[in-house]
Formats: structure tokens, C-alpha cells, sequence
């Protein structure tokens, strides 16, 4: 593990059964888990409806024309990306989010290209996360979730559960369009020598859910996506430089990943 990364104990999680039938002894002493509870899958449904619902039907088709806008602009193709990936309890879905990225011509290896085919204001769209807004539709259908541990491709899923033994109890709960890992130190980005701690974080979320948590991540991330964009169109206006000494003072520490990034490249660069 690097630095970067935050070490934390193994955390037990117990599935409950279908039936008393088929639990052991053992089994019938353990509690269930909150978030698997008939009230607690009742509120979380709720919620993710209420959210969701509103959004898809005021904000979504505007923001479908925005996009489409843009891609004639900048990038014609498909106006959704879409991408299979793992569910609770490992059922695949098909995730949907607005495309940022140039169609890839045939043949060419499209994780390798990725960051040479964002089109001109697509890295701005994405650092501020309205790409992931048609997630909302997936959140309706009832595949995600608004909070929960972000939803991997089967690929990833397979190479995780080898590094880390407890990878697949992320399962136990429904993916979603933000999560606790997101807040502990990463913001949505990957490294794979954090992959343990963002399991950790994960299961950690799964253990302790309740209505409070939800809520407190749902208005973290809220927070977050209109500093990005706020941030984002400073640049855009009047240039990098302004930007982070407009909105980085009196930050809270648990979204200064951008300057832990900045400081950890250049260690190593020293370090090299």
C-alpha cells in the first residue's frame, strides 16, 4: 500500500439468510444489516425515487439538449455511453452516461486512447460529473442506487476480487452514483494500489448505513459538483491560475484531493 492510502482493519460482513431454514446456528445469531432490512431497502428506495424522478424529468432532457448541442460541435456520435457492468448481487446492467469522448475508429484501443479522445469541453463536464447524470435513469429502473460503492465492469470485478479477498460483499448492496470512498481522499479517482481501501470504505458504508448517511453524502456530493462547475467555468473564463484561489480557501480537507495529487506527483518526481 502507498502512502496515499489509508490502512484500516478487516471488516466482517454477514449476509442474512433467505429463510431460518437456511441458516446454521451460527448463522441465526448474527443481526442483519440495516441496509438489508425490508424498512431500510424501503427508505433507500425511496429516496433514490425521489430524487431521481424529479431530476430525469426536469433536468435530464435539458441536459440532453446541451450535449447534443455540444457533440455537433465538437463530437458527432451517439449522445449516451453505454457500458455493462456489475449489479448487486453480481447481475449485470447496462450503466448510461453522457458521451465526453470521441467515437473510436475501428480497431483502435479505446482504454489506451481514452484521454486523446475527450473532446474540447468534455474534460470539464467530466471533472464536474454532469456526465454521470443519466445514471439517474438507471436509479429509476432500480439496477443503482443514488449512494452506494460505484459500479465496476465485470473485467475489474474478476482482477479486484483477486487483490483484495473481500471485494465481492460489495455486492450486498445495490451500486450507486456516489459513495463514502469517493469522500475518503480518492473523489471518484482510481489508483490501483488503493483498491483495498476503497473496499474498506465500501464495506465500511455497508456495515453502518442509515437514512443519515445517505442524506450526508447526497449533499456532500451535491456540494462538490457545483464547486467543479463553478471552478470549471472560472478557468474557462478567466484562466487556471484564478481558479483554485477563488474556491480551494477554507476547503475541507476531505475534498483537497487535487492538491494532495499535485503534491504526491511531486514527490515522486523528486523521489526520481
Amino acid at each position: 500500500m502507498s502512502s496515499e492510502c489509508k490502512k484500516s482493519d478487516r471488516l466482517e460482513i454477514y449476509f442474512a439468510p433467505e429463510s431460518a431454514e437456511d441458516a446454521n446456528p451460527d448463522e441465526r445469531t448474527q443481526p442483519r444489516l440495516a441496509i438489508q432490512s425490508p424498512l431500510g431497502r424501503f427508505f433507500k428506495r425511496s429516496l433514490d425515487i425521489g430524487l431521481a424522478l424529479p431530476i430525469v424529468v426536469m433536468i435530464l432532457p435539458l441536459l440532453c439538449i446541451f450535449f447534443r448541442l455540444i457533440h455537433l460541435f465538437q463530437s458527432s456520435g451517439p449522445l449516451f455511453y453505454r457500458q455493462v457492468r456489475c449489479g448487486r448481487d453480481k447481475q449485470p446492467f447496462t450503466i448510461y452516461k453522457f458521451r465526453t469522448m470521441d467515437v473510436p475508429d475501428s480497431g483502435a484501443c479505446e482504454i489506451k486512447d481514452a484521454e486523446v479522445r475527450i473532446f474540447p469541453i468534455g474534460d470539464l463536464l467530466r471533472a464536474a460529473k454532469i456526465d454521470e447524470f443519466p445514471q439517474f435513469l438507471n436509479v429509476l429502473s432500480g439496477a443503482m442506487s443514488v449512494v452506494g460503492p460505484r459500479p465496476h465492469h465485470f473485467d475489474d470485478c474478476e482482477a479486484f476480487g483477486k487483490l483484495v479477498a473481500d471485494y465481492p460483499q460489495r455486492t450486498i448492496a445495490k451500486p450507486g452514483i456516489t459513495g463514502l470512498a469517493q469522500f475518503e481522499e480518492y473523489d471518484g479517482r482510481f489508483e490501483w494500489n488503493c483498491i483495498e481501501s476503497r473496499v474498506v470504505n465500501d464495506l465500511r458504508y455497508i456495515r453502518e448505513w442509515s437514512p443519515a448517511t445517505d442524506l450526508m453524502l447526497i449533499s456532500q456530493t451535491g456540494a462538490v459538483v457545483f464547486r467543479k462547475v463553478l471552478r470549471g467555468a472560472i478557468r474557462k473564463t478567466f484562466g487556471s491560475p484564478l481558479a483554485p484561489a477563488l474556491l480551494d480557501a477554507g476547503k475541507p480537507e476531505l475534498l483537497e484531493t487535487e492538491a494532495t495529487g499535485r503534491e504526491n506527483e511531486a514527490s515522486d518526481r523528486k523521489a526520481a
